[in-house]
């Protein structure tokens, strides 16, 4: 591995660590941990949410231009999540996190197998994004004018964040070309590049 690969794959565990972070900040703001009122503990949670979708979009960026033959270009200079996973889409299917199970075999031996459990898919990570953006402009007049503020935010909230926890707690993103993965495991924070899945 060379010095570049090692700067993606240390900044791809920071970049984990810090979603683990930001997690951690949604569940003080969901179990009403804070001395903020409803409203900002709620504007604060969405925050987080859409924070972490620009997160996953950017490492998918990074990881390909690191590690594949895929060109990036222009990804590399925004931010916005959709656009980021729309473009992705087009040049390389498997682009984005898949979730799996890592089971410890034999000293140095792993085995690695799909998990089929619900989590953040690409068109869920674009509605979280896209929903987001909605909650964090302080609004219309009109909307102004019929304005509450319900707590069920906090159950949309917790359901997404666990969702991105189930997509990423162990998971692989496969290269462009299908021969490369990038893993990573939140549980022990490791990261690492190997032959894809």
């Amino acid at each position: 591995m060379n010095k570049s690969e090692k700067n993606i794959l240390d900044l791809y565990g920071r970049m984990m660590l810090e979603i683990q972070q930001r997690i951690g900040a949604i569940e003080i703001l969901i179990n009403e941990e804070t001395t903020l009122e409803d409203r900002f503990a709620k504007e604060s949670a969405f925050l987080q949410l859409r924070m972490i979708c620009e997160i996953i979009a950017s490492l998918c960026v990074v990881s390909h231009e690191g590690f594949s033959e895929l060109k990036t270009g222009k990804l590399k200079k925004t931010y916005q999540a959709d656009k980021i996973i729309n473009a992705l889409t087009e040049l390389h299917d498997r682009f984005y996190p898949q979730p799996i199970k890592i089971k410890q075999g034999t000293p140095g031996q792993i085995s690695i197998t799909d998990n089929d459990v619900i989590h953040l898919t690409k068109d869920d990570l674009k509605a979280l994004y896209a929903k987001c953006g909605e909650l964090l402009h302080r609004g219309t007049p009109a909307g102004l004018i019929k304005e509450n503020h319900e707590s069920e935010w906090i159950l949309f909230v917790k359901e997404k964040a666990q969702h991105i926890l189930n997509l990423l707690a162990s998971h692989a993103l496969v290269m462009q070309g299908d021969k490369r993965s990038v893993f990573h495991s939140m549980h022990s924070g490791q990261t690492w590049i190997a032959d894809a899945l």
